[in-house]
């Protein structure tokens, strides 16, 4: 297995975590998150549940985009739902990475998680977006 071509320096990861900790108001910096962890098992078992769940419908999976989400109605508390994406076109036919949902999407015909939102109600169906991250502070 090669080097991966996406890591980043140091340097950059520490300006970003700095810009990050001092873009938030004071007043909610000390308990913002600052990191959200995923065990290995959870990350293998929800990629491979994605790509299997999209592939029974005849969907590719492009990648996995990390939607930031606030927990408990606390803007502080940021955490990230994954949800798959497959490539698409926009209304202009540009290509897109378009998030979708496998478990509502019929055979070859990916279910658009922007659609799926917008029609939420509460206590609606479960999704294949997975969300159980552990914030920082507070969690881990």
């Amino acid at each position: 297995m090669g080097t991966p071509k996406n890591l980043i320096s140091f340097q950059y990861l520490k300006e970003g975590i700095e810009l990050y900790q001092n873009s938030f108001d004071t007043k909610t910096a000390d308990n913002q998150t600052k990191a959200v962890w995923f065990s290995l098992a959870d990350l293998k078992e929800f990629l491979a549940y994605a790509e299997s769940q999209s592939k029974a419908k005849n969907i590719t999976v492009s990648g996995i985009r990390f939607h930031f989400i606030a927990e408990n109605k606390t803007p502080e508390a940021i955490n990230l739902a994954l949800c798959p994406t497959y490539e698409g076109a926009d209304d202009k036919g540009e290509t897109k990475q378009i998030s979708f949902d496998p478990l509502q999407s019929e055979t070859g015909k990916p279910a658009d998680l922007n659609g799926l939102i917008t029609k939420a109600e509460k206590g609606s169906i479960i999704s294949s977006v997975m969300n159980n991250g552990f914030r920082c502070p507070s969690e881990c």
